[in-house]
C-alpha cells in the first residue's frame, strides 16, 4: 500500500478523496446548539444527508436520559419506555438506531436493549437478543442494516443485523473484545478489537472478509473518531480514525488502498479524523497544547488545516461530517456544555470557519 504523510501541511490528497478546492473567499458555518438549555451530558449521535441529527441528553432533575431528533430547526424529544433512551445514528429515510432500558432493573444493571426507531411513525423495533446480553445498536445504513455491540459479562462481540437475521462477529486476534464501529450504504463495516495483551486492532469487513487497518509505522489503530460513540466509513468506502506513533497520535484516512496521515500543525500530541465528506473535506479534532491541551475541531482541504471552534466555547469536538459537509459535535465553555450542528450555506461551500 502507498503511504503519504502530512506532518506539516504537505499532504497531497489522493484523487479518490475528491479534494475540494477552496474559493478565494471561503464561507462560514452557521452553528446551532441542539440540546435543551440546562441539560446535562448531551451527546450527539449521527447525522444523515438531510442534516437530520439524533443524540441524547440527561434531565438535570430526574437524571433520566432522553433521545432526541433535530430536523429543519425543530427539536423533538424521543423516549422509548420510561427508564432511559439513547439514539446513535440516523439514515436517509429517517430511521434511527439506538438502545434503551426496558425496565428499572435493566437501568440499575446497565442492561441495554438495542433498537431501530422510525422517527416518521414514532415507533421502535427491538433488535432480537436474549436477556443475557446488554447490546447497543450504533449505526444504520440506507438499506436498514445495523451494526452494534453486545456485552455478556466481560465479553463483547460486534453484531450485524440484516433484518430479520443477526450475526455476531469477532475480529481476528480479539475473540472476546470486539466493537462494531461503523457501516456505510455499500454494506461495508468497520470493527475494532482488543486482544488479551491490550493491543488494539481495527478492521474493515466486506463480503465476509476482514482487512486489517495498518497505517505504516502505526500502532494501536483506532477506527473511532473524536467520540466514543462514532466511527466513519463513508459511501465511497473511505475509512477514518487515528493511530499511535513514536511522538503521539495521528489521524488517518484509507482510500483505495492508500493511507494518508494527519497531524495538526504545531500540535503533534494528538490528531484524530472523524470523517470525510463526499467532496473530500476531512474533519476531526486535535489537542491544542497552547490552550491547556483543550480539544479543538478542524477541517482540512486543499492541503490546509482550518481550526473549528464553536463561538463562545473553549473546546469543540467534531464527531461526524455528512455527505454534504455539515458537521456535528460537542462543545463546552466554563459555564456550559452542549452539542451542535455546523451548516455551510450552499452558495458559500466549502466553509472553513
Amino acid at each position: 500500500m502507498a503511504f503519504k504523510t502530512n506532518m506539516r501541511l504537505h499532504t497531497v490528497m489522493v484523487a479518490l478523496l475528491c479534494t475540494a478546492a477552496v474559493p478565494a473567499s471561503a464561507g462560514s458555518y452557521t452553528y446551532t446548539s441542539l440540546a435543551p438549555a440546562g441539560s446535562i451530558q448531551p451527546v450527539v449521535g449521527g447525522i444523515n444527508f438531510h442534516d437530520q441529527v439524533v443524540g441524547s441528553f440527561q434531565d438535570p432533575t430526574t437524571y433520566l436520559s432522553h433521545g432526541f431528533l433535530w430536523s429543519n430547526g425543530k427539536f423533538t424529544q424521543i423516549d422509548v419506555g420510561s427508564w432511559g433512551t439513547f439514539l446513535t445514528d440516523i439514515n436517509i429515510s429517517r430511521i434511527a438506531t439506538g438502545y434503551y432500558y426496558a425496565s428499572a432493573a435493566d437501568a440499575k444493571n446497565f442492561r441495554f436493549t438495542p433498537m431501530i426507531y422510525n422517527t416518521v411513525t414514532k415507533s421502535h423495533t427491538d433488535v432480537p437478543f436474549d436477556k443475557q446480553y446488554s447490546a447497543a445498536a450504533l449505526g444504520i445504513n440506507a438499506q436498514g442494516n445495523v451494526i452494534g455491540s453486545a456485552f455478556k459479562g466481560y465479553y463483547e462481540k460486534a453484531f450485524i443485523f440484516n433484518p430479520p437475521h443477526r450475526l455476531q462477529v469477532s475480529v481476528p486476534n480479539a475473540p472476546d473484545a470486539t466493537v462494531g464501529v461503523a457501516i456505510n450504504d455499500r454494506n461495508e463495516f468497520v470493527m475494532s478489537g482488543v486482544d488479551q495483551s491490550f493491543n488494539e486492532y481495527s478492521y474493515t469487513y466486506r463480503g465476509g472478509k476482514f482487512t486489517l487497518l495498518a497505517p505504516p509505522g502505526g500502532a494501536s489503530v483506532n477506527a473511532w473518531g473524536c467520540a466514543s460513540n462514532s466511527g466513519s466509513i463513508n459511501n465511497n468506502g473511505v475509512v477514518a480514525g487515528s493511530y499511535g506513533t513514536s511522538t503521539g497520535v495521528n489521524g488517518f484516512t484509507l482510500s483505495g488502498g492508500t493511507y494518508t496521515s494527519y497531524s495538526f500543525p504545531g500540535q503533534p500530541v494528538q490528531t484524530t479524523v472523524s470523517g470525510v465528506s463526499a467532496a473530500g473535506v476531512v474533519a476531526g479534532c486535535y489537542l491544542d497544547s497552547n490552550a491547556g491541551y483543550a480539544t479543538k475541531g478542524f477541517v482540512y482541504l486543499s492541503n490546509t488545516y482550518y481550526p473549528i471552534l464553536v463561538p463562545g466555547s473553549s473546546t469543540t469536538s467534531i464527531v461526524a461530517i455528512n455527505g454534504r459537509g455539515s458537521l456535528i459535535g460537542q462543545y463546552a465553555s466554563s459555564s456550559s456544555q452542549g452539542v451542535f450542528i455546523a451548516q455551510c450555506p450552499a452558495n458559500q461551500a466549502p466553509c472553513t470557519q
